[in-house]
């Protein structure tokens, strides 16, 4: 515990193991490697989600055959299409062009919004000035920027990137301000008394605390580019899984849209597990932090459950 005019400071967690050969190392206890989980905590939340996918699917077959396969296809019917969707190699182009998209505006969104967020963050004037903008460019619908891209760069790779990035910028600039803002002004005290300069004060303070922050706002925002990316290719780009989208739509294969829907789930469950499997890596100690938590409460119940109970006072 360090002690400032303002009274006493909690020194962050993270610093426990990102210090190097600081006093804060040396007087705080190392974190402990969390507890191990039982085999069946582990199993459970997959097996509740395999429970209700088939749930999911029962439910579908029994009301499939209550109408034509052009409004509800059978499950059966939709894994045929996607099986010949495979063996035609029809869905690798299409995910690739819809990855280029996806990805390029939220790389673009990362860069510009994020920089522009910190600056922000850090200067309260170009705070003041650039606020209105992002509160405008959140208000404005995708479909309004793509409608301007289309004129502006025609049909093609460009206008789903760029209104891709023009969407999520915001979001992102939101968040870097954020994360600056809640930055405590007293852990820069702490690492001005510890001499902590350049690298080593960005790789102990600044970097464990803006990722926090950033990482959960990156993934609502990878999120959100793929689904603004394949919204712009059904309307104004030649390929991509929106395109094969508009495409069987024109057909009524109605079995064949429904499956490159499944095709876009897997590939939003897929960058979101990478984005968190990498947040469990870039921030290790929210997770011993968790399970120091999640250790504290397991032991403050069998505590009460084994304190013993006195017996009311006679009157």
């Amino acid at each position: 515990m360090a002690t400032f005019a303002t009274g006493p400071l909690e020194l962050p967690y993270f610093w426990t193991s990102t210090m190097p050969n600081s006093p804060v190392s040396k007087t705080r206890p190392a974190a402990a490697m969390p507890p191990a989980r039982p085999l069946g905590q582990t199993l459970r939340p997959g097996l509740m989600g395999l429970l209700s996918l088939v749930i999911l699917l029962l439910l579908w077959q029994g009301i499939a055959p209550r109408y034509p396969n052009v409004i509800l296809p059978p499950p059966a019917d939709v894994a045929l299409a996607l099986a010949r969707l495979l063996g035609e190699g029809q869905i690798w182009p299409a995910v690739g062009a819809t990855a280029l998209h996806a990805l390029g505006g939220f790389s673009l969104a990362v860069l510009v919004g994020g920089l522009l967020g910190l600056l922000a963050g850090a200067q309260p004037l170009l705070q003041a000035a650039l606020t209105p903008i992002c509160v405008a460019l959140l208000g404005t619908p995708p479909i309004a920027w793509l409608v301007l891209a289309m004129v502006w760069f025609g049909l093609g790779h460009t206008n789903s990137i760029f209104t891709v990035a023009v969407t999520v910028g915001p979001m992102v600039f939101t968040g870097a301000v954020d994360a600056m803002a809640t930055l405590n002004p007293q852990w820069l005290e702490v690492a001005q008394v510890y001499q902590l300069r350049g690298r080593n004060r960005f790789r102990c303070l600044y970097w464990p605390h803006l990722m926090s922050r950033l990482l959960p706002v990156w993934v609502a925002g990878l999120g959100l580019s793929w689904r603004v990316a394949i919204m712009s290719e059904v309307l104004a780009t030649p390929n991509g899984i929106g395109a094969e989208l508009n495409t069987a739509r024109a057909n009524l294969d109605t079995a064949e849209v429904m499956a490159w829907i499944v095709i876009t789930i897997a590939l939003v469950l897929a960058s979101d597990t990478l984005l968190r499997q990498g947040q469990q890596r870039l921030l290790p100690w929210q997770q011993e932090k968790a399970s120091q938590q999640r250790l504290r409460r397991s032991c403050a119940t069998a505590q009460s459950d084994l304190s013993p109970v006195r017996p009311p006072a006679d009157s």
